[in-house]
C-alpha cells in the first residue's frame, strides 16, 4: 500500500525536513526508507510525530470492504462495494452506510444512528469502516430497544456487545443535546478493542 505521509504532514504544517529533525535523521535518509520498506519503528515515529494512527499514513482503498450487514433475522456478507450497493437497494432499516475514520465524525454517525433508530422505532444497521481491515457494524433491534455491536478485524470476529436502551434510563424520545451515556459506552468500547 502506498503512503500519504506528505500530504499529512503538508495539511499539518509540517515538513518532512522537520519530521527528519525530530526523528534524529537526514532528510535523505528519511526519504529512502520511507520509499524502500519502512519498518514497523519508522512507521510509528512518523505517526508519533504528526499524530496520527500508523493507518492514517497509508492511502485507503475506498472500495475495500470486509464486513457483514444484519437485518432482522438476515445477514448479508459485504466483500466489495457493488455488493454494498445491492443490498442496500433491496433491504429497508438500513439507515446509513457512511465511511469514516477515527475522532469525532465516528462519534457523531453513531449518536446520528442512535437517534434515528429511537426516534423513528424502526431497526436498522450501521456499518462503517474504522481502519485498514477494521470494520464494524452497530444494529438496532426496536422490538427489544437493543443495540447489538460487532467488531471484526480481517475476516474474524473480535467482539460483540450488547447494549439494552431501557438499561440507560433514557427516554423513548431522547434529546440531542444532553448526554448520551449509551453512545460514550458503545465509543469507549469500539476503543478499547481496537486501541
Amino acid at each position: 500500500m502506498a503512503l500519504r505521509i506528505k500530504e499529512i504532514a503538508k495539511a499539518k504544517g509540517i515538513t518532512m525536513g522537520e519530521i527528519a529533525d525530530k526523528m534524529g535523521i537526514n532528510p535523505v535518509n528519511l526519504s529512502a526508507s520511507l520509499n524502500g520498506n519502512p519498518t514497523l519503528n519508522r512507521l510509528q515515529e512518523v505517526a508519533a510525530i504528526l499524530g496520527v494512527e500508523i493507518s492514517d499514513l497509508f492511502i485507503q482503498d475506498s472500495s475495500y470492504i470486509n464486513g457483514y450487514i444484519e437485518t432482522g433475522n438476515n445477514l448479508y456478507p459485504v466483500k466489495s462495494k457493488e455488493q454494498l450497493i445491492g443490498i442496500i437497494d433491496k433491504v429497508d432499516g438500513i439507515v446509513q452506510i457512511p465511511s469514516c475514520t477515527r475522532g469525532k465524525n465516528l462519534k457523531e454517525n453513531i449518536e446520528a444512528f442512535y437517534y434515528k433508530s429511537i426516534n423513528n422505532a424502526e431497526s436498522g444497521a450501521i456499518m462503517m469502516r474504522y481502519g485498514i481491515n477494521e470494520v464494524f457494524t452497530l444494529t438496532y433491534d426496536s422490538d427489544h430497544k437493543r443495540f447489538s455491536l460487532t467488531l471484526c478485524k480481517g475476516n474474524s470476529v473480535i467482539e460483540f456487545m450488547t447494549f439494552d436502551f431501557a438499561k440507560y434510563n433514557q427516554s423513548d424520545a431522547p434529546q440531542s443535546h444532553h448526554k448520551n451515556h449509551l453512545v460514550d459506552d458503545i465509543m469507549d468500547f469500539i476503543e478499547d478493542v481496537y486501541e
